[in-house]
């Protein structure tokens, strides 16, 4: 049975979910993104994803043209790093925590 609780599926899901719900209300609002609906999701991605969120709010501030293109990347990009920094946390996790043999 495949475990679906392990963090290398459920962080990245978990990221994806909050981009995808962020996006939405970004879409569906009229309001600037720290003023409408999307302020929340939007500073708890600013957060998490802080390293990859500066570069590409910074694209999104500086440029109308490339700043769903910036939106876009920074989604696909978070992501992936989550996926990998839980894999790299499981694998410490299992390293540690396994008995040392005699």
């Amino acid at each position: 049975m495949l475990n679906l609780l392990r963090a290398r599926f459920t962080v990245p899901v978990l990221h994806a979910l909050l981009f995808v719900t962020t996006s939405v209300l970004m879409w569906i609002s009229s309001k600037p993104i720290l003023d409408g609906p999307a302020r929340l999701p939007f500073g708890i991605l600013w957060v998490a994803d802080l390293p990859i969120s500066a570069i590409a709010f910074s694209v999104m501030f500086t440029s109308a043209e490339y700043g769903w293109f910036a939106w876009a990347v920074w989604g696909v990009v978070g992501t992936v790093w989550w996926y990998f920094l839980s894999r790299s946390m499981e694998t410490l996790q299992r390293r540690f925590s396994s008995k040392p043999e005699k």
